[in-house]
């Protein structure tokens, strides 16, 4: 998962079409898909990368 926290930048999967980023949009990637993201040519980009193991299950509280 993406979590855009300032500026603007793009977001693009393989063999689709780029996407524009903007603070307070989230991107969900689902595993194993090539991909890429970064700042635009004219402004600063600033992101959270958050990964989980699907394969444990959802979040419990301890």
């Amino acid at each position: 998962m993406l979590l855009v926290t300032g500026g603007r930048g793009w977001y693009q999967e393989e063999g689709e079409s780029a996407r524009e980023l903007h603070a307070g949009d989230v991107v969900e990637i689902h595993p194993n898909v090539k991909h890429w993201h970064g700042a635009a040519y004219d402004s600063w980009f600033s992101h959270l990368s958050v990964e989980t193991n699907v394969e444990m299950g959802p979040p419990r509280m301890v």
